[in-house]
């Protein structure tokens, strides 16, 4: 009976370990801009690898709703050379404390997950940010 038991455990935690990373499988970046209580943009922005972007308007934006397209290689090799800054850089693991009302942006790259009051992002992920944005809202997407 333990040994079945085992034996099912270890199916299910293998199943689930493969299915975590198919989830993730070629995302190169995601940005998500968090509530406040005022009018602060409400998105999440998945970059992938092989180009495709998926942005995910929730409030306070021009476009609400799933919207995909596909960055050029020039965009893709620009934001992968501000990444790169930001790999090489120490990445000292402050604890984050999020104040009432102001902004917050979490950047998920490289199995990490940066979390910043907009006031504090760095200069390279604020570049990326502020690029992926006018990407985003001068392109004509596809609306999903």
């Amino acid at each position: 009976m333990k040994a079945i038991l085992g034996i099912v455990i270890t199916v299910l935690v293998v199943s689930f370990s493969c299915s975590s990373q198919k989830n993730n499988n070629g995302l190169l970046l995601q940005i998500t801009k968090k509530r406040c209580l005022g009018k602060c943009p409400v998105y999440d922005l998945y970059l992938y690898e092989n180009g495709k972007v998926l942005f995910v308007g929730i409030d306070h934006v021009e476009k609400k709703g799933k919207f995909t397209f596909n960055a050029n290689i020039q965009q893709l090799k620009k934001i992968d050379s501000l990444l790169q800054v930001i790999r090489t850089q120490n990445s000292s693991s402050q604890k984050f404390k999020r104040i009432r009302d102001l902004p917050v942006t979490v950047f998920r790259f490289d199995h990490r997950k940066m979390e910043f009051h907009n006031r504090d992002i760095p200069k390279e992920l604020k570049q990326i940010n502020e690029y992926l944005e006018k990407i985003v809202f001068e392109n004509k997407s596809t609306h999903k």
